[in-house]
């Protein structure tokens, strides 16, 4: 029987809030990498820095962070990714707390 005071000790929640955005953050970051994961499949060509343009070197990586299309950067600038991200934040937290309480 509820009688109006919360059943959830202040660090569980703390800990769901934190443990739901990271989770979601993580989820959301992999759904994006694996979204342009065609740029992870290939073979570096030896000598043709046209074919290796897409291709995941460290080089490439350094260039589509300061020319801004790398897909991460691209995301995180994004309002609506960062929506998601604390939807799937706060759905993560309930989740979170209820096996808390559950198995704790």
């Amino acid at each position: 029987m509820h009688i109006g005071r919360s059943h959830h000790p202040l660090a569980d929640t703390i800990g769901s809030i934190i443990g739901g955005f990271g989770i979601s953050f993580l989820v959301f970051t992999g759904q994006v990498m694996m979204q342009s994961s065609k740029n992870f499949r290939g073979q570096l060509l030896a000598g043709d820095p046209a074919a290796n343009r897409d291709l995941p070197t460290t080089l490439n990586a350094m260039r589509s962070i300061q020319d801004g299309s790398s897909p991460i950067l691209q995301a995180m600038s994004s309002y609506a990714w960062w929506v998601a991200v604390l939807i799937g934040a706060a759905i993560a937290s309930v989740i979170l707390l209820k096996l808390l309480r559950r198995y704790a």
